[in-house]
């Protein structure tokens, strides 16, 4: 997996940002992929982490079914009962508990400039940018950053996009929130 996404532009902007970007203390700012060393022999401390992990995660209570059939509703509903009535009904912490005291993955005071050399011929300009969230619930219903992602990737004539595609400068513009 590891020696494929050496030639990935995507993947290697995503480790770049990662360990230029995010905060060492976080769990985003590890390397995330295996490689035939690890993923064959490896660590077996690693093994066990992964074997605790799934132990610990992979609870009936924090899964979700979706099944779709040419069924009758009812038969689906004791098909499900019948072959899923055996998971043991245990209550953990959901993992996303496990993160809410760790510190945010990036600082939105952490103004920096990212050069980085593709793999692929291209020409893109991308934006991250981050920002503290106060209120999440209120951030998540309004999604202003899906405003400012809009305005600089409008297509429209004079647009931002437009005229740095006219000057040679880009192929495509990306914007997000990290």
């Amino acid at each position: 997996e590891h020696s494929k996404n050496l030639q990935s532009d995507f993947w290697r902007a995503e480790q770049l940002r990662k360990y230029t970007r995010a905060n060492a203390a976080h769990p985003y700012h590890r390397f995330f992929t295996g490689n035939r060393e690890t993923l064959r022999g490896g660590d077996a401390s690693a093994r066990q982490a992964l074997l605790t992990f799934y132990k610990r995660y992979y609870q009936a209570d924090q899964m979700a079914l979706a099944i779709v059939g040419p069924q009758p509703l009812d038969q689906l509903q004791d098909l499900v009962c019948r072959e899923f009535a055996a998971l043991p009904a245990v209550s953990m912490p959901a993992a996303s508990a496990v993160y809410a005291s760790l510190p945010l993955p990036f600082s939105a005071r952490d103004d920096k400039l990212t050069l980085l050399v593709p793999v692929n011929e291209q020409r893109a300009l991308s934006f991250f940018w981050c920002c503290d969230v106060p209120d999440f619930k209120q951030w998540s219903l309004t999604k202003p950053e899906e405003v400012w992602r809009l305005l600089l990737q409008c297509r429209g004539p004079k647009s931002l996009v437009s005229n740095l595609k006219d000057r040679g400068l880009i192929n495509a513009l990306e914007a997000g929130v990290g």
